[in-house]
């Protein structure tokens, strides 16, 4: 009866958000949310969006400047690669576990002056060889994901101190690993691997 005399009711908006999207919110109210928490990240430097049900990073954030860390934890980034700007390049930690990423695009290589990354439990198969550019990395998580093969310039890396890659489908390692002279700790448990280069031991 009220529909015959009022019309249909009003369209709402909500967001969901949280682990099992059991935070609800409008949507304006969860833009003004979002908006508040990249404008407080000017003044520390760290940018943090966990537990957003984000599909891309806001397009305020490419206007933020001097970013040092920033966490898009557990977001839903499974449909198409994000967007790395140039203004992210100033990033030295990047967390992206269980964001449900199936692909890292080639311009992740803006992000060069990053030491710590983190990508676990995600679905990736395979790493652009752009990735290998990344220099001054120094602790890498790549574990819960689906690689099969790591890049062969993955030897190039030769800051790198950590590699984290449990649980994936390696059946082998490139080559050049054994160049990587400031490794100290490689796991690899729960993979398919069935042979060691000789430079890794």
């Amino acid at each position: 009866y009220w529909a015959r005399v009022n019309g249909p009711p009003p369209v709402v908006k909500v967001h969901a958000s949280g682990i099992g999207d059991e935070c609800l919110e409008l949507e304006p109210e969860f833009r003004d949310r979002l908006a508040r928490k990249i404008q407080d990240s000017e003044a520390s430097s760290s940018l943090e969006l966990q537990l957003l049900n984000l599909q891309a990073i806001p397009e305020a954030v490419y206007r933020l400047e001097g970013l040092k860390n920033v966490d898009l934890s557990r977001n839903n980034f499974s449909v198409v690669p994000l967007e790395w700007g140039e203004n992210l390049a100033s990033v030295n930690s990047l967390y992206l576990k269980s964001c449900r990423m199936r692909e890292i695009g080639p311009d992740i290589q803006i992000m060069r002056n990053v030491v710590e990354m983190n990508l676990e439990d995600n679905s990736l198969e395979f790493l652009p060889p752009q990735l290998c550019r990344l220099r001054r990395l120094q602790f890498l998580n790549l574990s819960k994901n689906r690689l099969y093969e790591l890049p062969e310039e993955f030897g190039t890396m030769i800051d790198l101190r950590e590699v984290i890659l449990d649980i994936n489908r390696l059946e082998r390692f490139p080559e050049n690993i054994g160049n990587l002279r400031h490794l100290e700790v490689l796991s690899c448990n729960r993979n398919w691997l069935y042979q060691l280069e000789p430079g890794i031991v």
